[in-house]
């Protein structure tokens, strides 16, 4: 990501749209003062450079058509913690896998129906997955803020924003 050729007027762009992306080239010109063509040209050019890497639709936070959303923690055996990645990799209920901090440590994220599928999904992965140590899971019942990036030149020491 080559942030060298990044403006004011770049950083203006950058957050009108953070909280919209399906603005219109004009009415993000008009929230920052220039011409349509000129926002067209440096979101393009922002695109290239990988500053912008794409736009994405935002669904209901916690339920789908899918169900509940929910987030489940793994700590697995080393020597099995390829074994369970490829299996959950493989599971219809988890949408996102990752990797986490600590010693052989996986967070799942996914839908269930609702929470009686949930416990007993969680249940038998605990019991059918071979070096499984430990399992947590919560559901998610709100989302106050998602997504976002704050610059570390935006932060004091302690981490808050300036």
């Amino acid at each position: 990501m080559d942030l060298s050729n990044i403006n004011d007027l770049d950083s203006k762009i950058l957050e009108v749209i953070k909280d919209n992306a399906r603005l219109s080239y004009s009415d993000i010109a008009e929230k920052v003062g220039v011409s349509r063509v000129y926002v067209k040209t440096r979101m393009q050019k922002m695109e290239e450079n990988g500053i912008i890497k794409g736009y994405r639709t935002e669904i209901c936070d916690n339920t789908s058509e899918n169900g509940i959303k929910f987030e489940m923690y793994f700590e697995v055996e080393p020597e099995f913690y390829d074994s369970i990645v490829e299996n959950l990799n493989k599971s219809d209920i988890i949408s996102d896998l990752y990797s986490v901090t600590g010693d052989c440590r996986l967070l799942a994220v996914g839908y269930a129906k609702n929470s009686a599928t949930l416990d007993v999904y969680a249940k038998g992965l605990f019991k059918g997955l071979k070096g499984v140590k430990r399992i947590s899971w919560n559901t998610i019942l709100a989302t106050y803020k998602q997504g976002g990036v704050i610059n570390e030149s935006e932060t004091d020491t302690r981490g808050n924003q300036k």
